[in-house]
Parts: structure tokens; sequence; C-alpha cells
């Protein structure tokens, strides 16, 4: 058998007067280290850019209850609704002191609004005695209703204000707050409780208001 041969690969040697690659980085060493550290913060200002940019990005809203989307403040617990209400409070107990409690389900009626504020009223109806008068005066209430529109939707409210005292001349505590809205066939049904006419809790339901939105679901 024969070997194979391998041919040497003859160097080809730097003429005299030739420069080569390394005469170059030598010759524009200021040059390059300027480059290099023009193009070094041009880096890290470009990666810096592109974070704040992902940070000023708004978060994704996703729906919360079926269309349903809100924000409720974190001093709020969730308690233990039935499976067709949530319940949100700021002491621990629906009703005590401020809370939010949404209500939700299909819509079967011809005209909820009406059916779900009448049911409002005469839940809240101050007891009467024997003879028809009212038992506790702190119990009546004064009634505005009205429409508006919160982030492209249309919510009609009830607001019922209340005396903190017989003595006032006027109730001005609004102690409590009903939104309703219907979106694709269901009802949402809201009741906003400020039973101590707190004003941080005020701010809180106002926020939770304010952020009410409804979001097509994503097939």
């Amino acid at each position: 058998t024969t070997k194979k041969e391998y041919h040497n690969v003859e160097l080809v040697p730097v003429k005299n007067g030739e420069k080569d690659i390394f005469d170059f980085f030598a010759e524009n060493k200021k040059l390059l280290t300027f480059v290099g550290i023009v193009l070094l913060f041009g880096l890290i200002a470009l990666i810096g850019w592109k974070y704040y940019e992902k940070r000023m990005e708004p978060p994704v809203e996703e729906p919360v209850l079926l269309n349903l989307y809100f924000e409720v403040d974190e001093s709020f617990q969730k308690l233990d609704g039935n499976n067709n209400a949530l319940i949100y409070s700021k002491t621990g107990s629906k009703g005590s002191e401020c809370s939010i409690t949404i209500a939700y389900g299909s819509n079967t009626s011809s005209d909820h609004v009406k059916e779900f504020f009448a049911s409002v009223h005469k839940k809240l109806e101050p007891a009467k005695d024997t003879n028809g008068n009212i038992v506790n005066q702190l119990d009546v209430y004064v009634p505005t209703e009205n429409q508006m529109e919160y982030n492209g939707a249309t919510w009609y409210y009830l607001n019922l204000f209340y005396k903190n005292n017989v003595s006032d001349a006027s109730a001005n505590h609004l102690r409590y707050k009903y939104l309703t809205a219907i979106y694709k066939g269901h009802f949402y049904d809201i009741e906003l409780a400020n039973n101590s006419n707190d004003n941080v809790c005020g701010a809180s339901l106002d926020n939770f208001s304010k952020s009410l939105k409804f979001i097509d679901i994503k097939e």
C-alpha cells in the first residue's frame, strides 16, 4: 500500500513595506478605541430604551367576571360569595363598613334596570310600626337615579343618600350606590356600600367604578 502524501502549504512572507492587519490596529488604536466606546454606549442606550418601552407598556387587561374587567383596591378582602356573586370588603364582612358586591347572570327580563332598582327600594324600605309610622328616621333615604358612560358602556345607577343624624338639615351621606349594565345577554348588578361615610372608602369605591370595562373574550 502507498501512503498518502500531504503537500506542505507554502507560507507567503510579507514583503518589506507592506502592512498587515496588526499594523492597521496598531496605527489606529485610538480611533478604534473611540469607535468601540461609542458602539458600547450606543448598545447600552438601546437596551435601556427597549427596557423602558417594555416597562411603560400598559398591562394586559383580562376580564375578571365573564366579560367584565375591574380593579379592586388591595385593602379589600375577597369573601366567600355564592355561585352568582363576588364580594369584596375592607373590614372582613359584607356591608359592615365598606364593601363591593357584584352579582351577574343571564338576562331574561325586558327591563332589568327597572326591576333591579325596584328590588333595591323594596329591600331598603324603612321599617314601619303598626300605625304606618317609620320606626327609625335614619333609615329614610333620598334616591337619585340616572345613567352614565364608563369606558364605552352604559351603566345605570341609583344613589341612596342618608342623614347621619336626625337633626341634619339634609341627607348627604352616600351610603349605597347601585350600578347595573347589560352586556352580551348578561346582567351585572353592583352594590357599593360606605356605611361609615369614610372618605378613604369613598375614594376606593370611586376608583373601582372608574375601572369598570367590558372586554370581549378571545375565542
